[in-house]
């Protein structure tokens, strides 16, 4: 074997653990990413539940038109779907004895429609 063979194989191998330094790099920022998706996820899909439960956010009452568009928004949060419903169904008769009806109707459409796309999912 002669020491252009050698350094070949050297320059094979230093490549190769180059590739799985970088692979493993790569592998790791993508879970640590991934991690940090799922925790913005979890602090979005809370802060709109806590909206849509309390009928205010940080800035104050929401208007009939936003409380609805956060209940759509729930059809996003697929991996809270099993809790969207319970939540959604006890919001719904919940709002049944303490909404103005014409709000009411509009609510319960709009968590009907929710409660829908969720369990077609």
């Amino acid at each position: 074997m002669l020491v252009s063979d050698l350094a070949a194989i050297t320059t094979v191998i230093a490549f190769f653990v180059t590739l799985i330094s970088i692979l493993f790099s790569a592998r790791r920022y993508i879970s640590i990413r991934n991690q940090e998706l799922a925790s913005e996820r979890f602090k979005t899909y809370h802060g709109i539940v806590k909206a849509v439960s309390k009928g205010s956010d940080e800035d104050g009452v929401l208007k009939l038109v936003s409380q609805v568009d956060y209940i759509y928004e729930l059809r996003n949060f697929k991996e809270y779907s099993e809790l969207s419903q319970n939540l959604l169904g006890q919001l719904r008769e919940r709002w049944k004895h303490g909404e103005d009806p014409a709000v009411y109707k509009t609510l319960k459409e709009a968590i009907d429609d929710t409660l829908s796309a969720l369990q077609k999912k």
